[in-house]
């Protein structure tokens, strides 16, 4: 927790320094991408650097996440912002109550290392959804 949390710390920081020319849902399909592929070797990590490594970069690409998501609202929903907040912010508490519950099965089910290939897995699958979103809207 302490490496995600370290990476997520650094990830906004540096995304909040930034000047980003991408529209926000590219930006969102992208860090969706890379925190998948970043999540999906876990399973496979031996040696506990390795393992902190990878999940500080999981951080990296999480919290610029979570902030791009809260960006949407911005450009798809200006004049009801408040309730727009508030579907995002039910949306993922449901996302991650699913998440967790997905990787306890997982976990319960095929050992202590399934619940990573499972993270990636709905990290790939909310990337391809925030992909659907780069044709439709405001540009």
């Amino acid at each position: 927790m302490a490496a995600l949390s370290l990476g997520g710390i650094a990830g906004a920081a540096a995304y909040g320094a930034r000047v980003w020319r991408s529209r926000v849902p590219v930006r969102l399909a992208s860090l969706l991408l890379v925190l998948g592929l970043v999540l999906a070797p876990l399973a496979l990590a031996g040696p506990l650097a390795v393992f902190w490594a990878a999940l500080f970069a999981g951080g990296l690409a999480l919290n610029p996440s979570l902030t791009t998501s809260s960006l949407l609202v911005d450009e798809y929903a200006p004049a009801a912002q408040g309730e727009a907040f508030g579907w995002v912010s039910t949306a993922i508490g449901i996302g991650g109550a699913l998440g967790s519950a997905a990787a306890g099965v997982a976990g319960e089910r095929f050992g202590p290392s399934a619940p990573f290939p499972a993270a990636a897995v709905f990290a790939l699958l909310a990337a391809a959804l925030a992909a659907t979103l780069i044709n439709r809207g405001p540009r």
